[in-house]
């Protein structure tokens, strides 16, 4: 068995959300950004990329393993 840990997902929700709050969503989005190794928000295609490289062939050799697909926010 294995896991994919995801850091904080872009959304469409998300991104209405930050805009409803204004600054403070830009705010709250870029603190986010900051503890990140890559500076740049992640996006749901990354992390189905994870799951659907986990559900492949060629993951066969992996077992009791997590993925962190969070750029780079674990290393903090």
């Amino acid at each position: 068995m294995n896991a994919v840990t995801p850091g904080a997902i872009q959304t469409e929700a998300e991104k209405r959300l930050v805009a409803a709050q204004g600054k403070a969503g830009d705010e709250a989005v870029a603190a986010i950004v900051a503890r990140q190794c890559l500076k740049r928000r992640i996006q749901s295609k990354e992390i189905a990329a994870v799951c659907l490289f986990l559900a492949s062939d060629l993951s066969d050799s992996m077992t009791g393993q997590t993925l962190n697909a969070d750029c780079g926010n674990a290393l903090y």
